[in-house]
C-alpha cells in the first residue's frame, strides 16, 4: 500500500537494543524521511529520543509495542483479550493450575497479556499462585529454564500460557523430555502465531496477531496522517481483535474423541 502510494520503504532493526533504536531514529530523522513507523525495542524505557522526534515535527506511527504516554498515532492488537481467550480455553479443557511465562512488564503488550491471564483466572474462580508467574521469559532458552523450575516445584502446573511462542516452544521441549504427555497431562499455549507453531509436534495453540491486516491498517493510518510537521491533536489509536488458533498442544478434546 505504501509502495503503491509512491513511498520507498527502508527497514531498520534494533535487535531489541535501546542504543540501536536511538541511533536508527536519529539517523532517519537526519535523512529527513517522510515518516517513521516503529515498534519499541524490549530494552526501551526512556522515550526522550521519540519525544525529540515528535518535537521536530516528524510523522510517526507506532505499532504493537507502543509508548502509551506519548501523543502519537498507534495500531496494536487487544493483547488483554488475546490472553483472556487463551487462558479461558485452557480452563475449558479442564486445566486448573495454569502458569504464565510473562514478558518484561515495562512493555505494554506483555503487561496487558499478564493482566488478561490474571482476569481469566479470577473470572473462573481460580487462585493466582505467585510462583506460577515468571516475568521476562520470551526466548526458547528462557522457556526451557523456567519450565524446568516449574516442574521441580512440589505443586506443579498442569498448563502454561506463554506471552511468546518462542518461550512456549521451550516449555514443549522440556515437558516432552520429562515424559509428560501433551495435552493429556499438560497443556501449552503461546502468543503471536509464529510460522513454526504449526510445524512442531504437537502443533502449538497460539494467539494470532492478524499481522497482515495490522500492516494494512498501519499503512492506512500513516497515509491518513497529516503532512510532516503538522501537530496531531487527536491521534488515532486502533485496537485490533486477535484470534485464538487451537491446535494439538492444548486440545484435550482430540484425545477424548479418539
Amino acid at each position: 500500500m505504501l509502495a503503491a502510494a509512491g513511498y520507498t520503504i527502508t527497514i531498520c532493526q534494533s535487535n531489541e537494543q535501546y542504543d540501536k533504536e536511538v541511533l536508527n531514529i536519529k539517523t532517519l530523522a537526519n535523512l529527513q524521511v517522510d515518516g517513521i513507523i516503529m515498534s519499541l525495542a524490549t530494552e526501551t524505557t526512556d522515550f526522550r529520543h521519540i519525544e525529540e522526534l515528535i518535537a521536530g515535527g516528524n510523522k510517526l506511527v507506532m505499532f504493537d509495542r507502543i509508548a502509551e504516554s506519548l501523543n502519537v498515532q498507534s495500531v496494536k492488537i487487544d493483547d488483554f483479550s488475546g490472553a483472556y481467550q487463551a487462558v479461558c480455553h485452557l480452563i475449558s479443557q479442564g486445566y486448573r493450575k495454569i502458569a504464565h511465562f510473562a514478558g518484561p512488564q515495562h512493555i505494554n503488550v506483555y503487561r496487558d497479556r499478564k493482566a488478561g491471564y490474571m482476569k481469566a483466572l479470577k473470572d473462573n474462580h481460580i487462585g493466582i499462585l505467585k510462583n506460577f508467574v515468571v516475568d521476562d521469559i520470551l526466548t526458547k532458552e528462557k522457556g526451557i529454564e523456567a519450565c524446568k523450575k516449574l516442574l521441580s516445584l512440589k505443586n506443579t502446573p498442569d498448563a502454561i500460557f506463554a506471552a511468546s511462542d518462542f518461550s512456549a516452544i521451550g516449555a514443549l521441549i522440556t515437558i516432552k523430555e520429562k515424559g509428560i504427555i501433551i495435552p493429556g497431562e499438560m497443556g501449552v499455549v503461546g502468543f503471536a502465531n509464529e510460522p513454526f507453531t504449526e510445524l512442531v509436534t504437537p502443533s502449538l495453540t497460539s494467539v494470532d496477531q492478524n499481522s497482515i491486516e495490522m500492516g494494512r491498517i498501519i499503512a492506512r493510518v500513516f497515509l491518513n496522517t497529516g503532512e510532516t510537521g503538522e501537530k496531531i491533536n487527536k491521534p488515532e489509536h486502533i485496537n485490533l481483535m486477535p484470534k485464538l488458533l487451537v491446535r494439538q498442544s492444548s486440545n484435550r478434546k482430540i484425545i477424548n474423541n479418539q
